[in-house]
């Protein structure tokens, strides 16, 4: 037996932290940056003083998984299940001089994709099924423009400021197989500004830091039917708006090069969502169930070869909800490859929180990234 639940009304709903790119995944999800790869720019904006010239990257993530319940004491039930394959980075970085990098870039920070299974429609008159199908579905995607700039203070030491301009779009409902769907569709716009450093401590240590913190605003709309003495009066078009305030996000981590083939990366991050709010001229939803989280990331680099490198990593991620947390958070064990051919490096990487902790949402993560140095 399956169940869902079904909210036709707008509310808030949760999302996670998307890596970009396959090195951050590969490593662990260390995002704090170094001199250590392009894409690291579009995470700590500090790290733009660290390349010269002209860099352009592009990345793509597939993310596929289950998430399961227990209801009352039964057994576990798969409840939703996701397929979600996105652009989730595109940009370029140049240098303006020996200092100053800037960076411009379309990147997926946020994001969550989740829907049942088909099922076959039913109505009175035809029980045994119309042929059409239809699922549950729940989705959110915060789409980011990000301007980047890097200021190397001395040789040491780097500040960066980026200012994000977001686009969040969701839905949520049923869709047919058809085409046509019974979902509020909902368009958010915002503004994300981070800022973050970074410090070389002799030859062979990198420290890094990001904070960041956004706001969005909008709305969505919904068409009524209004009736007197059962007779059909007018179709009302009415648009709701609604706002929320994105966690506060702060990152710190150190990359040690041991050796020349040898590299270890160690991140802590914490989001905070405890305070974050969300308002709606209707239908407001309470976030008082909402926990902070704290993420962290080992990574390591072996080097084959100064064009070839294999990766391994590990993360946590913890659920937002307190009620359901234990049984929702997931450990990741992470891997990857990149090879450099005349100036254009490759990286592909693979996440899985199957392998040490398959509690009741369980995920598979694919990263390919592709850059131009």
């Amino acid at each position: 037996m399956n169940l869902f639940f079904v909210f036709l009304l707008s509310y808030w709903f949760p999302y996670f932290h998307n890596d970009i790119g396959a090195f951050t995944s590969s490593t662990g999800g260390f995002s704090t940056g170094g001199e250590y790869n392009v894409e690291q720019t579009f995470n700590n904006p500090a790290s733009l003083t660290n390349f010269s010239g002209k860099k352009g990257i592009l990345s793509f993530n597939y993310t596929e998984g289950e998430h399961y319940m227990t209801f009352f004491g039964e057994d576990t039930t798969l409840v939703y299940i996701s397929n979600d394959f996105s652009p989730s980075l595109a940009g370029f970085t140049f240098s303006l001089n020996d200092r100053i990098g800037l960076g411009f870039s379309y990147s997926l920070p946020y994001k969550m994709e989740r829907h049942s299974n088909w099922i076959e429609e039913t109505t009175g008159e035809h029980p045994e099924g119309t042929g059409r199908e239809y699922r549950y579905i729940e989705q959110k995607r915060f789409h980011s423009l990000n301007s980047g700039v890097g200021w190397k203070c001395n040789d040491n030491f780097s500040l960066g400021m980026n200012l994000s301009f977001l686009l969040v779009k969701y839905k949520s409902g049923i869709e047919y197989d058809d085409g046509t769907d019974n979902t509020i569709p909902g368009t958010l716009y915002g503004i994300k500004p981070s800022l973050g450093f970074q410090c070389f401590i002799g030859e062979n240590v990198t420290a890094g830091f990001i904070i960041s913190k956004g706001y969005a605003k909008g709305g969505y709309e919904r068409t009524y039917y209004e009736y007197s003495g059962g007779d059909f009066v007018a179709e009302i078009t009415k648009y709701y708006w609604e706002k929320e305030t994105l966690p506060l996000f702060v990152s710190v981590g150190i990359g040690y090069e041991i050796t020349d083939r040898i590299r270890i990366f160690n991140s802590i991050d914490y989001t905070r969502w405890g305070d974050i709010s969300y308002d709606a001229e209707k239908y407001a939803y309470i976030l008082e169930d909402l926990e902070n989280e704290i993420r962290l990331h080992e990574g390591f680099e072996f080097r084959i070869t100064p064009a070839t490198s294999i990766y391994m990593g590990l993360h946590n991620e913890p659920y937002q909800y307190s009620t359901t947390k234990s049984s929702l958070d997931q450990i990741f064990i992470t891997a990857g490859f990149g090879f450099k051919v005349k100036g254009i490096k490759v990286n592909l990487s693979a996440a899985s929180s199957r392998l040490i902790k398959a509690a009741l949402k369980r995920e598979n993560r694919y990263y390919i990234t592709v850059t131009y140095e």
